[in-house]
C-alpha cells in the first residue's frame, strides 16, 4: 500500500528534475548560440545578418530535438554594437497542460573597429 502513493510520487520528482534538466541545458545552447552569433557579427567586416546566421547554424548543430521554434533575432544592433537574442520552446517531457517552457537569451557587444588615440569615441 506504501509503495501506490510512493511510487506516482517517486516518478513525478524524477520526471520534475529531468525537465529542470533540460530547461538548464537550452538555457545553456541558447547562450552559447548567441555568443556564436555576437563574435561572428562583432568582427571588423562582419555583420548583424552574418551573426544571426551563426547563431541558427550553431542551433541546428547542437539543438538535438531538445529545442524547437527556435528564433533569432539581431534587432537592436547599431553601427558601434551588436546585439543578438535567441528564443526557443524547450521539450516538455511532462504532459503538463499549459506548460510551455520558453527560453531567451541575449548577448551584446562593441563592435570591432579601427581608432585613433586622438579619436576613440567615433566609428570609422
Amino acid at each position: 500500500m506504501q509503495l501506490a502513493v510512493l511510487l506516482p510520487l517517486f516518478f513525478l520528482l524524477f520526471s520534475g528534475a529531468t525537465q529542470a534538466g533540460v530547461y538548464w541545458y537550452a538555457r545553456s545552447l541558447c547562450q552559447a548560440a548567441a555568443q556564436h552569433g555576437l563574435q561572428t557579427a562583432r568582427t571588423l567586416t562582419g555583420t548583424p545578418a552574418e551573426g544571426q546566421a551563426a547563431a541558427r547554424s550553431f542551433l541546428d548543430r547542437t539543438g538535438n530535438g531538445l529545442i524547437t521554434n527556435t528564433r533569432v533575432s539581431t534587432t537592436g544592433s547599431t553601427s558601434t554594437t551588436v546585439r543578438v537574442e535567441v528564443t526557443a520552446t524547450v521539450l516538455r517531457l511532462v504532459p503538463i497542460p499549459g506548460l510551455d517552457l520558453q527560453v531567451t537569451r541575449s548577448v551584446t557587444g562593441a563592435k570591432e573597429r579601427f581608432t585613433t588615440p586622438d579619436d576613440t569615441a567615433s566609428p570609422r
